[in-house]
């Protein structure tokens, strides 16, 4: 006898019509009433794989006509849902027009990990129940990853696979996924943007004068003339000592997907002219300027960034495109001029 945790008044029945009726609900958490002493007496957790679910993909859970070349016809996933961790078999498409691995996992509502040959498998589910959670309430991955182990196995967390990593790569890529979209820049956004702003993911203000978007490339400078204030952007520069980042230790080689292509500048090109910058005379610390000396007083071993600067419009509040820096020794006007350069260039 068998049971599901997550369907609503279904009644409690055999291994075959427990299979037939998760043929769309794969993920679902499944019970089996297990004997002792010859009574039936209490339930333990089992897997639809191992009933003989088989998730059937790009022909509507119905089994692919054409044979694998190679291989067999069948690979076993580790997927990763809002109830926690689950192993699936999955049957993938093997017709001689079919799409790619990776968009045959997509179409089925599944992100994976990897691009060749994955393993792991997230659903579209728990990607966007995550970027729900971590805006709203602040959760961190690591506190929801470890809350989905726990939903898999609330007595021994530690037995049930790790994949931390994978998660933090998956939310990454996603993210930069959803970024792209609401610029519009898969739907050719691009053809009608001024140059200047073209690949941008960030939002500009739109009360700031924008020529080529809110504004007449071919405004006179007598009209110009006539109403100055119109016409001209006012910028101020910030600094946030508290925004520090520490080294990673995880991924030494993890890079940034968005680089200069947002609100922060783009990486290599700052730190190569950071290099050409000479260091500060320390200033006398009998100034006790707040600012500065938190800037200096900052451990920076472990730091990769002791704070960060950002150009905003005064008028309107609204961070500039590419016109965040990092601060790696405290504040100095080096970066503030590679800011403000960036991001009226």
């Amino acid at each position: 006898s068998f049971r599901c945790q997550d369907c609503i008044q279904i009644p409690i029945i055999c291994q075959g019509c427990m299979v037939t009726a998760h043929q769309f609900n794969p993920l679902h958490r499944i019970q089996q009433r297990t004997e002792h002493n010859n009574k039936k007496n209490y339930w333990v957790s089992t897997e639809l794989s191992s009933l003989g679910l088989v998730i059937r993909l790009n022909h509507t859970m119905e089994s692919c006509p054409h044979k694998p070349l190679t291989g067999p016809p069948t690979r076993k996933f580790t997927a990763v849902h809002t109830n926690g961790l689950h192993h699936t078999v999955v049957a993938l498409c093997h017709c001689p027009d079919q799409p790619s691995i990776m968009a045959q996992l997509l179409r089925a509502g599944f992100f994976p990990a990897t691009t060749e040959r994955p393993q792991t498998i997230f659903s579209l589910a728990v990607i966007q129940d995550f970027r729900m959670q971590t805006h709203e309430a602040g959760t961190t991955a690591h506190a929801y990853h470890s809350a989905l182990q726990r939903q898999t196995d609330p007595t021994f967390k530690d037995r049930v696979d790790d994949r931390y990593r994978e998660f933090l790569r998956v939310i990454q890529v996603w993210g930069h996924i959803e970024d792209q979209i609401r610029t519009g820049l898969p739907f050719g956004i691009n053809q009608h943007l001024p140059e200047f702003h073209r690949d941008c993911l960030a939002v500009i203000c739109p009360a700031c004068p924008q020529p080529g978007i809110n504004m007449s490339r071919e405004t006179s400078k007598e009209h110009i003339k006539g109403k100055p204030h119109l016409f001209t952007c006012f910028l101020a520069a910030d600094g946030n000592f508290r925004l520090v980042a520490k080294e990673k230790n995880q991924d030494e080689e993890a890079r940034s997907l968005a680089s200069g292509r947002a609100y922060m500048v783009a990486d290599d090109p700052y730190w190569t002219y950071l290099e050409s910058v000479h260091d500060d005379i320390e200033c006398e610390t009998c100034t006790n300027h707040k600012a500065g000396q938190l800037g200096r007083q900052l451990n920076s071993k472990h730091l990769r960034s002791r704070g960060k600067a950002v150009i905003n419009c005064t008028r309107h509040t609204i961070v500039r495109p590419k016109a965040m820096v990092d601060f790696p020794k405290g504040e100095r006007y080096s970066n503030i001029d590679y800011a403000l350069a960036s991001t009226i260039n």
